[in-house]
């Protein structure tokens, strides 16, 4: 009688367990060869199944995942498609071993001759595992290299977009600038020509006007707007600065008259008389009170002899569409008693003081993290100089229009005048 070989649980000790089928079945003197019985031909089988089961986790083995990580900046797409090859060419030749498929033999080969399972399961799962890991890796290498490889087209785009830019920008300044030295050569001249301009009207001073007057300050233009003749015979007693006595003579009254200094006070004394201010309004009166010259919205500069200087503005100059005047013209001339001019007034200009307040704005800036976020900020920077240097060329190009459209309502003012 045979007796049945002790059956072992790994493939290394298989040919052990079948050499001692045999010796047991020799020894009994069985006349029957080696390996007829069953439990010899199953310590067999299960040994060969262990041998092939041995050799091909031999052939996995060398197999091995490389995993793959996304990086911010993302990597290269070279680097994901090596690691998608070295994946691809381990799994097949992980597939090729059939170390799964022999393990699954083996097991079950070991379960249907002893009863019992090889174990508890964990010697075929982690092959099972570590092929999803060879597939998981795979899929993360084409995705990732998919997500590279349309990053490095973006950056190479954006190169050649900023490229582009900087050439339109380069042409926008040129005719930018072109049309900056033609406004420069155009004011210059202009301007040239509007001082001339300027320069031959009259610059009398009050002074200077009553002494072209005659020293009896008589005059026909006078006497058409003063009155009599005699600048003070209006006045009466009140010519002198003291308000006593006689009136005078006009050589007493312009020996009282005090300088242009002190104009500008809300009742200022010009030798007995005062230039005074009321909700906007500007006169002379004596040093009673009375008036010498009226009160109207105008300024007096200066005040001699029943003659006063004054500067009215008439109009004003919104350049470029400003919301307030940026220039404002005046007559000024010499007024009798009566307010009205007794000379050409001349014209004379103000130019409101334009401050160059710095344009400050929110700018959002979304980063792509796929990205270096040096490489972003170096188009960022590249782009707001083009922005920076295109748009301070502008602005001076928008002052020298405004300063043409000044030049050219001023001339016209004085071509009326």
């Amino acid at each position: 009688m045979l007796i049945g070989a002790a059956i072992v649980t790994t493939p290394f000790s298989l040919s052990n367990a079948v050499l001692y089928a045999q010796s047991t079945a020799y020894e009994v003197g069985s006349a029957a060869p080696p390996c007829e019985t069953q439990n010899c031909k199953d310590a067999q089988a299960l040994k060969e199944a262990g041998e092939i089961y041995t050799e091909a986790t031999r052939k996995a083995a060398p197999h091995y995942v490389k995993p793959v990580v996304r990086a911010n900046p993302i990597q290269p797409a070279s680097h994901f498609q090596e690691l998608l090859n070295h994946n691809q060419q381990a799994l097949s030749a992980f597939n090729a071993s059939g170390v799964i498929e022999e393990c699954n033999r083996y097991a079950a080969r070991y379960q249907n001759i002893t009863g019992k399972p090889l174990d508890d399961g964990t010697t075929c799962k982690r092959f099972r595992d570590k092929r999803a890991r060879f597939e998981e890796a795979i899929a993360k290498a084409r995705e990732y290299g998919a997500i590279a490889s349309n990053n490095e087209a973006d950056l190479a785009a954006s190169k050649d977009r900023a490229d582009q830019l900087d050439e339109e920008h380069e042409k926008v300044m040129a005719g930018l600038k072109s049309e900056s030295a033609a406004n420069a050569d155009f004011l210059a001249r202009e301007n040239a020509s509007l001082e001339r301009r300027l320069a031959s009207q009259s610059n009398k001073s009050l002074g200077d006007f009553l002494a072209d007057l005659g020293p009896s300050a008589k005059s026909s233009d006078a006497s058409t707007q003063v009155g009599s003749g005699d600048f003070l015979s209006d006045l009466g007693p009140k010519g002198s600065s003291s308000g006593k006595g006689d009136a005078g003579t006009n050589d007493d009254f312009l020996a009282q008259t005090g300088t242009k200094g002190d104009f500008l006070s809300e009742a200022t004394d010009v030798g007995g008389h005062k230039i005074v201010k009321t909700d906007g309004l500007e006169g002379v009166v004596d040093a009673l009170g009375r008036t010498l010259i009226p009160m109207r919205k105008w300024r007096v500069l200066d005040y001699q002899s029943g003659i006063a200087e004054v500067s009215i503005e008439f109009n004003n100059l919104a350049c470029n569409g400003a919301g307030y005047a940026t220039t404002i013209a005046y007559r000024q001339g010499f007024i009798g008693k009566d307010g009205e001019f007794i000379d050409t007034p001349k014209i004379t200009f103000y130019d409101v003081p334009q401050y160059d307040e710095p344009y400050v704005g929110l700018t959002l800036r979304r980063y792509n993290n796929d990205q270096s976020y040096a490489e972003q900020d170096r188009r960022y920077q590249r782009a707001m100089a083009r922005k920076r240097r295109e748009q301070k060329e502008r602005e001076r190009i928008a002052k020298q229009r405004c300063e043409r459209e000044t030049i050219a309502w001023k001339n016209r003012l004085l071509s009326r005048n």
